[in-house]
């Protein structure tokens, strides 16, 4: 992660503008995710399954891990990819 993820002080700056997690269950995420997540990334990260390589609930298992208030774990598990595909009811 580290020869892809920049250092933490420049991930506000660096990052592009969404990140998604489809490549990983949540235990595996590194520290470096799990901060931005509850920071600055509240509203840009999106939760994905990699599915069927991972399921849903094997992805899901360490979420209380991340100790997301509830506001970002919902946004992260959904409102997120709503907001940015246009999917909210109108």
């Amino acid at each position: 992660w580290d020869q892809i993820f920049p250092p933490p002080a420049l991930i506000p700056t660096c990052l592009p503008e969404f990140l998604d997690t489809s490549a990983y269950t949540v235990a595996r995420y590194p520290e470096e995710i799990r901060r931005y997540l509850r920071s600055h990334g509240a509203r840009k990260v999106l939760f994905g399954t990699n599915y069927p390589m991972i399921t849903p609930q094997e992805a899901l298992s360490a979420l209380p891990d991340l100790q997301l208030d509830e506001a970002t774990r919902d946004a992260f598990l959904g409102g997120n990819a709503a907001r940015v595909y246009d999917l909210n009811d109108s």
